[in-house]
């Protein structure tokens, strides 16, 4: 987890706290960095080679020499990796980093109401990654998967995470490193293709983008036939077509029963090639509507459903972001929101606003309905 901190808004509230902090001597440092060591049960050579630092390093970091009069600070980069490791709590890595005299990042809400683009902003959905795994790692060959989920739930975001997360240092939460690493997204290629951009309903340019993402090698000009050809001889490693919105695909004239036809073969019979669709309501009633039944929207064998966070999952979202909150607002946050991301987020927003102002008054609960309401998702509370 890489937490964005620079002691702002937040931790001004708790300014004689941190000052605390930054006066304690330093073996309260390696006391703590030991304790969770332990607590995980991890060895100094594992630790060691998950950071890359040498073993001494992590020993150093665990025992300080009592005669030694100063310690030498870890690198804060890669005690925050070790944080990671470690899944420590927002406040334990907080506390972690303060001891260790590296500055603490203060959590920044992402953009509200709009998708999330960077892997490392994206939380929560362990169990749906896991069965997207599951489905691209099979001995069998890569599986289609489809996401259907409101407006609001997330969809969009869930493309961006995959189509990032390779360049991303680190990704956000633990427990999601647990189920997609770096080194394993390495092993896959994306394109992700919006429909609601115009573009994408003309086959010739959704062809153009889809072979500029892959870097494929291709005529100036290239048809579905050609698309094929490259797709059958230039596909090395797993690759995975993400289509957004697939329903926005189907209303678009230009984007017919033969080019849904083709999809469907470019699904069965090219090795190396899957699809990830987006949707709000089941595809193969999506297709029936428009009238463009196809075998492509019977190909996929994970159907998966974006629902509101798990309990667990948003108190960890609030405890993230809300670290001098009450818990009685904290409560209210989580009970009003019913655990979907983008409520969370509003009135996590409004509140870290009134923490800010000092307002002590339930004003900021008014206001956070008022935006839920205003961008038309009263539909989720």
């Amino acid at each position: 987890m890489t937490l964005l901190i620079n002691l702002s808004d937040d931790y001004k509230l708790n300014k004689a706290f941190y000052n605390k902090d930054l006066m304690m001597d330093t073996p309260r440092f390696s006391e703590l960095f030991d304790n969770y060591m332990t607590e995980n049960g991890l060895s100094d050579s594992w630790m060691a080679w998950k950071i890359d630092v040498a073993r001494q390093t992590i020993f150093r970091w665990r025992h300080k020499n009592k005669n030694q009069a100063a310690i030498q600070y870890p690198s804060c980069d890669k005690l925050r990796e070790a944080a990671t490791i470690l899944k420590l709590t927002p406040k334990q890595v907080w506390e972690l980093l303060t001891a260790a005299h590296c500055q603490p990042e203060t959590p920044s809400i992402p953009a509200i109401c709009q998708p999330i683009k960077l892997a490392n902003q994206f939380f929560g959905r362990k169990e749906v990654l896991e069965r997207i795994k599951g489905a691209w790692t099979k001995p069998g060959g890569l599986e289609n998967v489809a996401v259907i989920g409101q407006r609001g739930s997330g969809k969009t975001s869930l493309l961006h995470y995959f189509e990032n997360m390779i360049e991303t240092k680190q990704l956000f939460q633990s427990n999601q490193t647990t189920v997609w690493s770096n080194r394993r997204a390495k092993q896959f290629q994306f394109a992700i293709i919006n429909f609601y951009d115009p573009g994408m309903c003309e086959p010739n340019i959704l062809v153009r983008e889809v072979v500029q993402q892959l870097k494929l090698t291709s005529p100036d000009s290239c048809d579905l036939i050609c698309f094929s050809n490259l797709l059958k001889t230039q596909l090395k490693i797993p690759t995975i077509i993400m289509m957004d919105e697939i329903g926005a695909g189907l209303r678009a004239p230009k984007l017919d029963k033969a080019f849904w036809h083709n999809m469907r073969y470019f699904a069965g019979h090219i090795a190396n090639l899957c699809f990830l669709v987006t949707s709000i309501e089941p595809i193969q009633k999506l297709a029936k509507n428009a009238d463009k039944p196809s075998p492509f929207f019977n190909m996929f064998g994970q159907m998966l459903t974006l629902n509101a966070f798990t309990k667990n999952e948003a108190i960890e979202f609030v405890d993230h972001f809300i670290l001098n909150g009450s818990i009685e607002d904290k409560a209210w946050i989580l009970e009003t929101s019913s655990g979907w991301p983008i409520l969370l987020q509003i009135l996590c927003d409004e509140y870290l606003r009134a923490l800010e102002k000092e307002e002590i008054d339930d004003t900021w609960k008014i206001k956070g309905l008022k935006r839920i309401e205003v961008n038309g998702l009263q539909h989720l509370l």
